[in-house]
């Protein structure tokens, strides 16, 4: 059998582009296997290599396919290994720790926990192997040792979703290995869907077969409803879902968990369903990260900061520099992106340090800006930013509350900033923000208090333009946050961090980091909103924040 089944597509974009052809040259090695030795290809020798493959996943990945895992591999690859052994053995798997090459992500969602989904995820830098480890040979394994019966491989697209299965059939049919050990397999069907009749014992053997079924899907694709002999798919595996363009359009973002949640998740067999996800983090608010945060997981660096590598048979120091350079040449911040597993460069952060405050000083200006928010669980967060600007005109963050929060709830907030921040209280006029304006009233004449809440409209630009020009003010210390460890002292009158705390401020400087990439801006986009307040009514020095001037600002004396 020679040539390919199925031609894979050219795919448009870079990252496809590279995918189709790292598949098709992975295809045309696995034509290329070697058989064992003359002296192997025996009855004992057979029979003791199915009995450890059967039992163990790291033993047929070097047994079956030694020239595409390539030497020992790294400790990704052991990680990845051991996920999947659990897997096929309808295990919780264990997520080992990185170390020095990247982190371990708690599970957020006790719901997920206790429906006892069994799930792997990882993020693993581009070129390293996680897709012939945790697609081409997990799905081979569990089909040939009877772990799994029905199968769904997910891609970005769908042409890659049947470069797999292709990858998959060729390995399981053409592989001499593979023939040897566990006879002649059977394969029908058409692109991106294989039937497969599996012989249960070495050929010679009383024939006895056992029946499985692969099928390739885009992202985004109907799973629900699919079945094989009457049973739900046992194994699900997405690999790559997401593409760079798509992780930049929110509403994209949101659709893709939506199908996560609504179509792949209900798809698994109930009773014995795994599930496991690998990919290389696109976007701080992507699926990846959502899918780590929901099960737990492990991200992987390429190297450590020492510059270290974590697979340096493959990549060795000096060629992942090479890399660094000529990928940041042509689009900078691709290395961390791809390789670091990291969703912006820092040459791509406007924001990178803060300059701290230890003691405020004896006059300040006060002003409280309210970006609102609904309050529903997949809403943007309501973020209440209170500043204070000095004669010079520096100005000091003093307390950040960004929540989830209802209406009452956010007039409840209201209320205990203005108390403790006594000052101008001003909130974006959005629609929400009229009925905003009659709760607060109502619970401030409770009170006995009068609380004006007057409406500002944005202007300079777009959100991220605007929140990217202050930048240069936060680099030069014009905006200064208080220094948390310990918290920055009080002038007598007025103390920081007394409402949202420090876990507030964090969450601002938090959100400032990961701009424009990271999932929530609502803090960034409050805090322009209160340094605009001020600079648009008086001039200032470093007033590039592109807000007009007008009045004198509403001024505390302390």
């Amino acid at each position: 059998m020679s040539g390919p089944r199925i031609h894979i597509p050219r795919a448009t974009g870079a990252r496809a582009r590279k995918k189709a052809e790292e598949l098709e040259q992975l295809i045309a090695r696995l034509r290329e296997m070697e058989d064992f030795p003359a002296d192997a290809r025996t009855a004992e020798g057979t029979l003791a290599r199915r009995k450890a493959a059967q039992a163990s996943f790291h033993s047929f990945c070097k047994t079956y396919l030694p020239d595409l895992i390539q030497g020992d591999g790294c400790v990704l690859h052991d990680d990845i290994a051991a996920g999947c052994q659990a897997l096929g053995d309808g295990k919780a798997a264990p997520v080992r720790d990185p170390g020095p090459f990247g982190e371990v992500v708690e599970p957020a969602d006790q719901a997920l926990e206790a429906a006892e989904i069994h799930a792997v995820v990882k993020a693993a830098p581009r070129g390293h192997a996680k897709s012939t480890w945790g697609t081409i040979a997990f799905s081979a394994w569990c089909i040939l040792t009877g772990r799994k019966g029905y199968a769904q491989l997910v891609s970005d697209t769908q042409d890659q979703a049947k470069g797999f299965v292709e990858a998959i059939r060729t390995l399981i049919e053409e592989s001499p290995r593979i023939r040897c050990d566990w006879g002649q397999v059977q394969v029908e069907g058409p692109e991106g869907l294989i039937d497969l009749v599996v012989p249960t014992g070495p050929e010679g053997e009383r024939p006895a077969f056992r029946l499985a079924r692969l099928q390739g899907f885009g992202s985004g694709q109907r799973l629900r409803g699919r079945t094989f002999q009457g049973r739900r798919p046992d194994l699900i595996i997405l690999d790559d879902v997401e593409n760079d363009e798509a992780v930049e359009n929110p509403d994209r973002r949101k659709k893709l968990r939506r199908w996560f949640i609504k179509a792949v998740l209900p798809a698994l067999d109930p009773s014995c369903g795994a599930l496991a996800v690998w990919g290389t983090i696109l976007h701080e608010d992507s699926l990846l990260w959502s899918v780590l945060r929901m099960f737990g997981g492990a991200i992987w660096r390429c190297w450590d900061e020492g510059e270290t590598p974590l697979w340096p048979e493959r990549f060795p120091a000096g060629h992942l520099r090479w890399l660094r350079a000529t990928m940041d040449a042509e689009d900078p911040g691709s290395f961390a992106q791809e390789m670091e597993n990291r969703a912006q460069g820092d040459d791509e952060k406007p924001f990178k340090a803060f300059q701290e405050y230890d003691q405020l000083p004896e006059r300040l200006s006060v002003l409280t800006h309210i970006d609102p928010a609904m309050g529903k669980r997949r809403s943007d967060f309501t973020a209440l930013v209170t500043v204070g600007f000095a004669p010079d005109g520096l100005c000091y963050v003093l307390d950040a509350v960004i929540k989830r929060l209802g209406p009452t709830e956010t007039g409840r907030a209201i209320l205990a900033q203005r108390e403790s921040y006594p000052g101008a209280v001003q909130s974006e006029d959005v629609a929400y923000q009229a009925a905003l304006v009659e709760i607060v009233d109502l619970l401030s004449a409770n009170e006995g208090v009068m609380i004006p809440v007057r409406p500002v409209k944005p202007i300079g630009g777009d959100k991220p333009t605007r929140i990217a020009s202050m930048a240069p003010h936060v680099e030069t210390g014009r905006i200064l946050f208080p220094r948390l460890s310990p918290l920055a002292k009080g002038n007598g009158s007025i103390e920081p961090c007394l409402i949202g705390g420090a876990s507030g401020i964090r969450k601002l400087q938090s959100q400032l980091l990961a701009f424009p990439k990271g999932a929530n801006d609502d803090g960034p986009d409050a805090l322009q909103g209160a340094v605009a307040g001020r600079w648009r009514k008086k001039s200032f020095a470093g007033a590039g924040i592109g807000m007009k001037p007008g009045r004198e600002a509403f001024e505390v004396r302390l």
